[in-house]
């Protein structure tokens, strides 16, 4: 994401990033790269050519970024889930008409016959849940895959079935190609996710559920060794702590690289 400032330029992984700095962003196309200064960008496309990007206000509060009375985010996060849970239910449930309002979608759910979730870290323990549910009340079965691995192992998809990725940021490199990969397979794609300007929301063009809440922040990093002095390769999917048989949890905002008004 480009930021645009007075007399000075930002490039973030998100608007939420630069949430504290400036309003006035650019999101940028997978391929896009980009030339910067203080004085304004130029953005080149995966074949070279110089284009251009829309700059539009972000409306995400600074606020979102500020810990409040926790002592980090990670605390912050766990404290506002039932706040979440909540906000969630209210935005698609309407009690006087005593049904749910889902977001419209271009396939009727009745014709799914097998659902494959696919998720990483804590959105694939979600999901989890989820396949407990979907086989319990609507008595379809379900598969559930770490993204990293799905690719991989060559699934079998039953044509016409639905594949459901669940991921907070939608940005999830693993979880990205895992969409693409279903998509080429022919399954109808539907995401639940919690920031409606990811990366997931414009590739999967099929059905978008979105969590509302506050933006996650805090990062869960576990590491575990497999074998005495074994090291463990850090994945796109989960982040590892860099010692071996350390168990750690980790509080991190988004990345941001700025160009300052003055030198």
């Amino acid at each position: 994401v480009l930021g645009y400032g007075e007399g000075e330029m930002f490039l973030g992984s998100d608007a939420l990033a630069l949430a504290p700095l400036t309003q006035r962003i650019a999101y940028l196309d997978e391929g896009d790269w980009v030339v910067i200064t203080r004085e304004g960008a130029q953005v080149f496309d995966a074949e070279n050519r110089q284009v251009s990007r829309a700059i539009v206000t972000s409306g995400v509060s600074a606020a979102a970024v500020e810990k409040g009375p926790y002592r980090h985010f990670m605390q912050k996060e766990i404290f506002e889930q039932p706040i979440v849970v909540a906000q969630t239910l209210r935005s698609y449930i309407r009690p006087v008409e005593q049904a749910v309002a889902l977001p419209q979608m271009d396939f009727d759910l009745s014709t799914v016959k097998r659902v494959t979730i696919v998720a990483c870290g804590t959105s694939f323990y979600a999901g989890m849940v989820a396949k407990y549910w979907f086989e319990q009340f609507a008595r379809v079965p379900v598969d559930i895959d770490v993204a990293s691995e799905f690719r991989y192992r060559n699934p079998v998809l039953e044509p016409g079935g639905l594949a459901l990725f669940i991921s907070q940021s939608g940005e999830t490199a693993d979880t990205l190609a895992a969409l693409r990969h279903a998509r080429a397979e022919g399954q109808k794609i539907a995401v639940v996710v919690n920031v409606p300007t990811s990366a997931t929301s414009p590739v999967a063009w099929g059905w978008a559920l979105f969590a509302v809440g506050a933006p996650w922040v805090a990062q869960r990093v576990w590491a575990m060794p497999m074998s005495p002095g074994a090291g463990l390769a850090p994945s796109s999917c989960t982040r590892l702590a860099s010692l071996p048989g350390a168990r750690r949890r980790i509080s991190a905002p988004p990345s941001i690289v700025q160009t300052p008004a003055e030198s």
